[in-house]
């Protein structure tokens, strides 16, 4: 089957990312489907990878793995803060 999308390179996700404002030394939190970026060259190693790069030097990144242990607490929502 033939690729229709186009090739999404780390420094187009980057690009995004800080157009999207982030910034070296900030905190980027970020939840997605990989699917939803198009064919990444590299896959999800290139996606974290352009994460990084978005905050660094000393930035944080943080993926939430959402995995959800306490079932009664479910649709609880979710602070940064606490």
């Amino acid at each position: 089957m033939a690729r229709t999308q186009p090739v999404v390179t780390l420094a187009d996700i980057v690009k995004g990312l800080r157009n999207l404002g982030a910034a070296p030394g900030e905190i980027l939190m970020a939840h997605s489907s990989l699917s939803s970026f198009g064919w990444v060259e590299g896959g999800p190693e290139t996606v974290i990878e352009a994460l990084i790069q978005a905050v660094a030097p000393a930035g944080t990144v943080v993926l939430p793995t959402l995995s959800q242990r306490d079932i009664e607490r479910r649709f609880e929502t979710w602070d940064i803060a606490t």
